[in-house]
């Protein structure tokens, strides 16, 4: 299936058959409103609606998840919401210690960022003829198809929050955590060393210290490729199980946690705030605000029998302190 895609303009979604998916499931609560509207508006049985239904649900909520380390924050509006401004801010210069009163003034420094706010989407089609096949075989319904929508979905949701989005692939109209850190240990610290891999996470700690990110809140989160867990593997682990190595990476990230996603390009990664983190002035150091939770819908349009179906979500991430995230760009 092609991967899910970002959309600024689409329409009307219909709101008699969202849901959504994810931890918090919100169900239709009245089982003979959900029962009427697909005998109505759905050539399908209602047991064909709840598989696929389920196996949505599963596909989405079975892969690693970037929202681990960003903070949900459900937001009014829904799809209307197209634009959105933020508060950026920069601290004040150090404290001074005098015998004499001094007239040398500073404020927090906070900038005004607007930006767009899309949809991020991915729609499927059930043909007709395999509805009917199901039936006709008494067979379980073939729906890999919806479920499949809902994991490029997540991909693509994963990829938004720790990079963001370009539509020239080149600079970011939308950055994420990766593309915001202000922080960055570009010594080269290849994790196929075992020394490298403690080194370069106490390097990246000291520099968010050193901007007065302490692990407050929950520790620092630790943010990999695929590839490299399996050299921390090979290196810190027993028998190439996980049950060392994360022990050893979990040690300086003070109650963090490890998030293991290709979303970060291989040879790289990252260290953050905890989601928890809060900036000076109260405000949560990056957000992911959820104007559309991840909802699914489907229908059926004149003239074929064939069933449609959209997974989609419309959130932004909103970074606030990119000195709390520090990036690890040569492991």
């Amino acid at each position: 299936m092609m991967q899910g895609n970002v959309i600024y303009n689409e329409k009307n979604l219909n709101p008699y058959v969202q849901k959504t998916m994810n931890s918090n499931l919100l169900r239709v609560s009245n089982k003979e409103a959900k029962e009427r509207y697909v005998r109505e508006n759905l050539e399908i049985t209602l047991e064909e609606y709840e598989l696929i239904d389920g196996e949505i649900d599963r596909a989405f909520t079975a892969m690693v998840n970037a929202r681990d380390i960003i903070y949900t924050r459900p937001m009014p509006g829904g799809d209307g919401v197209q634009t959105y401004t933020y508060k950026t801010l920069s601290g004040m210069s150090a404290a001074d210690i005098s015998m004499d009163y001094k007239k040398i003034y500073d404020r927090v420094k906070i900038s005004k960022t607007s930006t767009d706010v899309p949809i991020l989407q991915r729609e499927w089609e059930i043909k007709a003829r395999d509805l009917s096949s199901s039936r006709n075989s008494g067979g379980q319904l073939d729906v890999q198809t919806a479920s499949e929508a809902a994991y490029v979905l997540k991909v693509l949701e994963d990829d938004y929050i720790v990079n963001g989005f370009s539509f020239d692939g080149s600079t970011y109209d939308i950055a994420g955590m990766y593309q915001s850190a202000l922080n960055d240990d570009s010594t080269t610290l290849a994790w196929s060393t075992k020394t490298n891999i403690e080194t370069s996470i106490k390097n990246a700690v000291t520099l968010l210290v050193a901007d007065k990110v302490y692990g407050q809140m929950g520790g620092y989160n630790e943010v990999i490729n695929p590839q490299q867990e399996i050299e921390a593997k090979a290196l810190l682990g027993t028998n190439n199980t996980s049950d060392n190595y994360e022990k050893v990476i979990e040690n300086y990230l003070k109650g963090g946690q490890i998030l293991v996603t290709d979303a970060i390009t291989v040879d790289t990664g990252m260290v953050t705030g905890s989601r928890e983190l809060r900036t000076p002035t109260g405000a949560r150091a990056f957000e992911y605000l959820e104007f559309v939770p991840p909802t699914h819908e489907e229908w059926m349009e004149p003239g074929d029998h064939n069933l449609y179906g959209r997974e989609y979500m419309v959130t932004l991430p909103v970074i606030k302190q990119g000195n709390a995230i520090c990036k690890q760009s040569d492991i």
